[in-house]
């Protein structure tokens, strides 16, 4: 582009060229110049200020001209402004003042720029080699693809993320309540039950109080079925409610055995319940639950309490085919969720038990949740995002089917575990879940060294 010279009083013309300066492609440019206009009345004028002659020059010109005073104060040319409306197919170039760095035009005196980063040099140790410390130095996740492989929180699908990301509305309309009432239909249909699916706002241990809380009163004999960190913590939590709890161990890695459980209830036939998970998370193992509710079906007043927070969505499971009386969930994991949502659904055995069970409860008092969410509302404030998200999930699932979606899950898992087997590792579950994949860290490894390798090398978790 050429260049204006500076002149007290100008004339600006424009013609087009066919290529940028440096050899661009061919599009639209104007080659601006200056020429001085003739009889010029400058004599005996006063001095105009710094900048003034520009404001006054841009005032007059015609759309699509540029103003011929470009210079700045340190005597490098700025973009030129362009004033009006440029002609047709003419390029529009960056104002000085918005001109940044990425402007080949708008960059700034070289003294001005700001200073480059150095990136610090990787310091060594002793016995240690330069390379191996720039090694350490470039193996970083920075800029990599976060992936997400935990057994909870689990990915959540763009679509759901999508509805999430809508206007949040108030819980006390009927548009609310309309969402609301797919939800319920359609977590029926994923329970495969007849009976009320409630929708809480908690995590899976939080629908699990709840049960506790509804059905059970202080003294109460509760048994419950260890062998993993969850199977353990419902015991604990038996105990603080003041059960009695007695507990049904199982080595980690293994299934309990439906025979001790069938002798803990015979020597405490004054058992409410057993609990069992039918997915141990900690430890990727399934448990014989239905093998238990079978136990439990022919006692009056004993029920099964299954945690299916990682077995929900992910293998075929019917509270009223298998004998049970409640199950719980949670969002996190199969139903493609972020955390904050669990469902539990109770039998009429159930909820028999729960006319009768005095402890205290308040929040998680599923009686007065019954009732509200058969109005399609909830006793309190929902999360009313996750409740978008469940509305869209529910939705994805019900497009894919059930028996389909189980096959995806089983399928998933058979590969998974060929996988471990190909890298001459060994499974930790010896009754292994289709939903969580445990592997027996060899003892060559530190320990947390293949957990932090992969979070701080393929930025995975």
């Amino acid at each position: 582009m050429q260049r204006p010279v500076e002149q007290s009083a100008s004339t600006v013309q424009a013609s087009p060229t066919g290529f940028e300066a440096g050899g661009g492609p061919p599009t639209e440019m104007y080659s601006v110049s200056v020429q001085p206009t003739p009889n010029s009345a400058t004599t005996g004028a006063r001095t105009k200020g710094r900048g003034e002659r520009a404001r006054n020059e841009g005032m007059d010109a015609a759309p699509g001209e540029r103003s011929s005073s470009s210079r700045g104060d340190d005597g490098r040319y700025r973009p030129d402004v362009r004033q009006g409306i440029p002609p047709a197919g003419a390029r529009r170039r960056s104002h000085r003042i918005c001109a940044d760095l990425r402007d080949r035009v708008g960059r700034r005196h070289p003294d001005r720029q700001r200073e480059a980063r150095c990136c610090p040099a990787p310091s060594t140790t002793a016995g240690a080699s330069v390379v191996d410390a720039a090694r350490r130095c470039c193996s970083t996740s920075a800029g990599m693809k976060y992936r997400l492989l935990s057994p909870g929180p689990t990915p959540v699908p763009e679509r759901v993320l999508t509805a999430m990301a809508n206007p949040i509305w108030h819980h006390r309309t009927p548009a609310f309540e309309a969402t609301f009432q797919r939800c319920r239909q359609g977590l029926q249909w994923l329970f495969q039950t007849q009976q009320e699916v409630l929708t809480l706002s908690c995590s899976g241990t939080g629908a699990v109080e709840a049960v506790y809380q509804t059905c059970f009163s202080p003294g109460d004999t509760i048994i419950t079925c260890a062998g993993g960190k969850f199977g353990e913590r419902w015991g604990n939590m038996a105990r603080a409610f003041g059960f009695k709890n007695v507990v049904v161990d199982a080595p980690w890695g293994e299934a309990t055995d439906a025979n001790k459980v069938k002798e803990a209830l015979d020597q405490h036939p004054e058992a409410k319940a057993v609990v069992v998970c039918a997915s141990e998370t900690s430890t990727g193992v399934r448990h014989p639950y239905e093998a238990i509710a079978a136990l439990c079906k022919p006692r009056e007043h004993t029920i099964v309490v299954v945690d299916a927070i990682t077995a929900l969505g992910v293998w075929d499971i019917s509270p009223e085919r298998d004998g049970l009386d409640v199950v719980v969930t949670g969002s996190q994991k199969a139903l493609m969720l972020p955390p904050g949502l669990a469902f539990v659904t109770l039998s009429e055995k159930a909820w028999g038990l729960a006319k009768q069970a005095t402890s205290p409860k308040y929040y998680f008092d599923l009686n007065k949740e019954l009732k509200n969410q058969k109005t399609n509302q909830t006793s309190y404030t929902p999360a009313v995002s996750l409740v978008e998200g469940l509305h869209e999930s529910l939705k994805m699932m019900q497009e894919e089917g059930l028996p389909t979606m189980f096959a995806r899950h089983a399928r998933l898992a058979k590969a998974t575990r060929a996988g471990v087997a190909a890298l001459g590792l060994e499974m930790f579950a010896k009754a292994p879940a289709d939903s969580v994949t445990a592997v027996l860290q060899p003892s060559s490894l530190k320990p947390d060294a293949v957990y932090k390798g992969l979070m701080q090398r393929a930025n995975l978790t």
